[in-house]
């Protein structure tokens, strides 16, 4: 049981925390909508795909389903993947499963490079004489624009003396932890209900052979 919480834990912030990969995240899991419901039905589609994206009440069902039944995940897994043999009553996986498979084309650079090829051979191919020679200056003019050492005062700058706007006050609240000894800021973010939370310590009694520790 603990483990599975620890996977549903994981789970839940893979889908929440907003990573690099956060789209790709969101892209996995809005696929099956697109697979398994009807395109010319918009408010199901729509249904579907907000479904998919919500988290909390997914993980509370069944959390609850597995403290009501600590078989429910076993059962589930049977449920969907397997099924009795009429004749030998054993279970066997089900071949009325709907699965996606991708293979990547092996195929598409060369296709795109001929594609690229074709196009560029019809777009000259609608050029006379006189458009030729007019790409062909353009292009020594590009040239020699681009080989000119480039101004960088004019692209814009911040420097630490300038004023950085910072975070409104009204959006943080501070609240005294132990009196003198800390100091609680709390930055109300829109975080998918995940909480961050930094902490600084005062290690000049923590005894030096503890140190390497503090990582920990």
């Amino acid at each position: 049981e603990r483990r599975v919480e620890a996977v549903l834990h994981q789970v839940e912030l893979s889908m929440k925390q907003r990573s690099t990969n956060f789209g790709m995240v969101v892209m996995h899991a809005i696929a099956s909508a697109f697979a398994h419901s009807s395109p010319s039905d918009e408010r199901s589609l729509i249904h579907a795909l907000n479904e998919s994206v919500t988290v909390n009440g997914k993980i509370e069902r069944l959390v609850q389903e597995m403290r009501a039944n600590p078989l429910f995940w076993q059962e589930q897994l049977i449920q969907t993947f397997l099924i009795k043999d009429p004749t030998t009553g054993e279970l066997i996986f089900r071949e009325d499963l709907v699965a996606v498979a991708m293979d990547a084309d092996v195929h598409f650079v060369a296709n795109q490079e001929a594609a690229e090829k074709e196009n560029l051979a019809g777009l000259a191919a609608q050029l006379g004489d006189g458009d030729m020679l007019e790409i062909d200056r353009l292009s020594r003019e590009l040239a020699e624009a681009q080989a000119q050492e480039q101004d960088p005062s004019c692209l814009p700058t911040l420097s630490v003396r300038e004023d950085v706007p910072r975070i409104p006050e009204e959006m943080i609240t501070y609240d005294d932890v132990h009196g003198d000894h800390g100091l609680l800021w709390i930055n109300d973010q829109k975080t998918n209900g995940v909480v961050y939370f930094r902490a600084l310590f005062d290690t000049s009694e923590v005894p030096v052979e503890l140190l390497p520790l503090l990582s920990l």
